[in-house]
């Protein structure tokens, strides 16, 4: 007979809404109250599964897939050539409601493509209108990355603290997106992990 109130993220949980990952929690009045210190609004590391995640291939045959490494990864190299490509990697919804900043970090690293296109074709993106189907049907706004890996190796680099633009706080639907360009002439390997989204 007491009322309970909790704090987290609103996500699909078998295919019903449900709360996860909570940062705070109240009952008779007392409990942990969220903001004393970083919020974690969203997490997915890729140790098991893509998760909520959803790809959308717009040109190409090539796809982001989850690989048992523990990380996506998204590459136009297939049947040894090159193969144009547009691929996005998309987030289940991210509760912002709360939010009085937001910043998104994620681990990757990239190699074989042309380092001059590096930070061209793999950009990352955000968006508080998408719902599903093709990336097309929602408006985005790209994320500038502080920290891109070197290209030539597979070293893992943090992406830094990158700014979600205070447009998107107090929203609840907002979608971080990683996207992939290729050519049939040079198309790098781009892997990620731990991605996530926190208030500091």
């Amino acid at each position: 007979g007491k009322q309970v109130k909790v704090f987290g993220n609103l996500e699909a949980y078998f295919s019903q809404p449900g709360i996860k990952s909570l940062t705070g929690y109240w009952m008779d009045g007392t409990g942990i109250i969220p903001g004393t210190g970083s919020v974690t609004f969203f997490e997915e590391t890729f140790a098991t599964s893509m998760g909520a995640f959803t790809e959308k291939s717009v040109i190409g045959a090539q796809i982001w897939i989850w690989d048992t490494y523990k990380y996506m990864k998204m590459s136009g190299f297939a049947n040894s050539v090159n193969n144009q490509n547009e691929d996005w990697l998309i987030s289940p919804a991210i509760n912002l409601s709360s939010a009085a900043s937001a910043f998104l970090s994620f681990d990757h690293t990239m190699k074989f493509g042309d380092l001059a296109n590096m930070q061209s074709n793999h950009t990352v993106w955000v968006s508080n209108n998408y719902t599903a189907g093709a990336p097309s049907t929602a408006t985005w706004e790209k994320i500038t990355v502080i920290t891109y890996p070197t290209g030539i190796d597979w070293v893992f680099l943090n992406s830094g603290k990158c700014t979600i633009p205070t447009i998107y706080l107090g929203q609840t639907n907002v979608r971080i997106a990683f996207k992939y360009l290729c050519s049939n002439t040079e198309s790098a390997t781009w892997e990620v992990k731990n991605v996530k989204v926190t208030s500091e």
